[in-house]
């Protein structure tokens, strides 16, 4: 009986301990230019970078650094089931009215896991997490 419940406490823990190692994502901080500069090479799954957001409201978005400019990493399609800060980015992202960041700098601390398409090679990132938001209208004096 020892040896049974002893096997069942030793199952319980290394399932417990499975189920909070997987809740506690751990992201490697990075930026923009570096993901791009490794390409296929990037190990690192899950990142948080400083950047900015570009997005023409109609075709999507990418992720800027101004140290690597007119390049940039794709914003994924973003799940329903998704943290409150995303949708925040999103509003910031399609709303407000000229369409995308037109008139606009919008930026943060950015969470997510790096997918790279196989067909186009292109990198793009599935955000799970936004911090430190700026959505700031820019007005003639600010440019």
């Amino acid at each position: 009986m020892k040896k049974h419940l002893a096997v069942f406490l030793v199952l319980f823990g290394i399932l417990f301990f499975c189920r909070e190692s997987k809740s506690q994502t751990i992201y490697k901080r990075t930026n923009v230019c570096h993901i791009l500069n490794l390409g296929m090479a990037n190990r690192a799954l899950h990142v948080q970078l400083d950047a900015g957001v570009l997005s023409d409201g109609m075709h999507g978005a990418i992720l800027t650094d101004t140290k690597c400019p007119g390049r940039g990493v794709y914003i994924g399609v973003i799940p329903d089931d998704v943290d409150p800060s995303v949708l925040e980015l999103q509003k910031a992202l399609w709303s407000d009215g000229a369409p995308g960041t037109t008139g606009r700098r919008v930026g943060g601390t950015f969470f997510g896991k790096l997918r790279i398409d196989h067909t186009t090679h292109k990198i793009s990132i599935t955000i799970t997490r936004v911090e430190n938001l700026v959505n700031v209208r820019l007005d003639k004096s600010s440019q």
